[in-house]
């Protein structure tokens, strides 16, 4: 049975993508809501209209050369699946984005401050779930591609804020941080559970 969290990050679709993070219970709500719900209801939104799942469909196919085993794969997509759409309310603020995905953006309908905070929250919930993986090397990868995609967004954000054109190569650059971060999140993942002659490959230059 999925725990009141897997519900909300599947979207109600009852897909388990996550597993209940391993933090204490510090208090006993009387309240008449279900604070999980209220949490996550930027998330639950922003998942209920399905997107192109590229991250997932890239996942897959790289398997095919780095057999990692299927459940460990399932458990990458899974990550990465949770910060790619955190992301996206993010994203949706830092642009004051009316739309997403033919729908309202999660903030104009949320408000800044949750919509943020959930995205946070899905962050850490992530972070918890690659702890989870037991493999040192994740954390590190986890962390690398993390800030490399706020690299790139937050010089995106300085260049259109402030006028400021960026030299052809600069912008190449940021698109790799920001556009590739994901991307390069679950292929590095991957490759740290790898056995296969190719797991040492730089995938990095793929175009």
């Amino acid at each position: 049975m999925m725990t009141e969290r897997e519900e909300e990050l599947s979207g109600g679709k009852g897909e388990n993508i996550m597993a209940e993070p391993s933090s204490p219970s510090t208090s006993v709500s009387m309240a008449p809501y279900n604070e999980e719900k209220v949490l996550l209801q930027a998330y639950s939104y922003i998942v209920s209209v399905p997107g192109k799942d590229m991250r997932k469909k890239l996942t897959l196919a790289f398997n095919i050369w780095l057999k990692v085993e299927a459940e460990v794969c399932s458990k990458v997509a899974e990550i990465v699946t949770l910060l790619h759409n955190a992301s996206l309310l993010v994203d949706d603020i830092e642009d004051d984005s009316r739309l997403r995905r033919g729908v309202p953006s999660a903030h104009r309908v949320f408000g800044l401050a949750s919509t943020l905070n959930t995205a946070n929250y899905v962050y850490f919930i992530g972070l918890d779930k690659c702890l989870k993986l037991g493999e040192p090397k994740a954390i590190q990868v986890f962390s690398e591609q993390l800030l490399e995609l706020h690299r790139g967004q937050g010089m995106e954000i300085f260049w259109r804020d402030s006028l400021v054109c960026p030299t052809e190569q600069e912008y190449e650059i940021m698109v790799k941080r920001k556009t590739g971060g994901l991307f390069g999140l679950a292929v590095r993942l991957m490759q740290a559970f790898s056995r296969s002659t190719k797991a040492n490959e730089d995938y990095s230059t793929l175009t």
